[in-house]
């Protein structure tokens, strides 16, 4: 493949390393465009007494004022081009194709998925539906707490049909550990 060829560690740091000098060069011209010249102004701030403070103009280079619009044009079209328009697109181009590629990757995966459910379904009864089974188990788990909390309450003083005390009680719940996870069983004791 194309992207283990080029995305290496080596290359990674080679882009990082143009990157930094394209932007470097692309500003090379502001760090001598202009120049700052201190002057002498007179304070606004103060009463009878005037105070001179230390300020501070702004003046353009030579080879700017020679031609100020063009620099100027030039500067921010190349801004526009090549700082925002050129890396914003080929970012939304690569987050288009990442999406698209996200998306394949689930179609196959639901593909594997169904043949693999196909062919467990064939060797072994296939279960369908494991959220429904867990939360059948979960139901199962709560009704049959309920009827054991509500045993606990009677002592064991059930009586049959015909009045006479029970010695046996309607329901046991007991939780066996399974390599699926905690599960119960709900049966009646032994030996009755």
């Amino acid at each position: 493949m194309l992207a283990k060829k080029l995305c290496t560690i080596t290359n990674v740091l080679r882009a990082v390393v143009v990157i930094y000098a394209i932007a470097v060069l692309s500003q090379l011209t502001t760090f001598f465009d202009k120049h700052f010249q201190a002057v002498a102004v007179p304070s606004l701030v103060g009463g009878p007494d005037v105070v001179t403070v230390v300020g501070c103009v702004k003046n353009y280079a030579a080879f700017v004022t020679y031609n100020m619009d063009l620099y100027f044009n030039v500067y921010y079209w190349f801004r526009v081009i090549f700082i925002y328009l050129f890396p914003c697109s080929t970012l939304v181009v690569l987050n288009a194709l990442l999406v698209r590629t996200m998306r394949q990757a689930a179609r196959r995966r639901r593909q594997l998925l169904a043949q693999n459910r196909k062919s467990e379904c064939r060797r072994r009864p296939c279960r369908r539906n494991a959220v429904a089974d867990e939360r059948l188990e979960t139901t199962r788990d709560i009704v049959g707490r309920i009827v054991e909390l509500d045993d606990a309450g009677d002592d064991g003083a059930r009586q049959d049909d015909d009045g006479r005390p029970s010695s046996r009680r309607s329901v046991c719940v007991s939780d066996v550990s399974t390599g699926a996870g905690s599960r119960s069983v709900v049966g009646w004791p032994s030996g009755t």
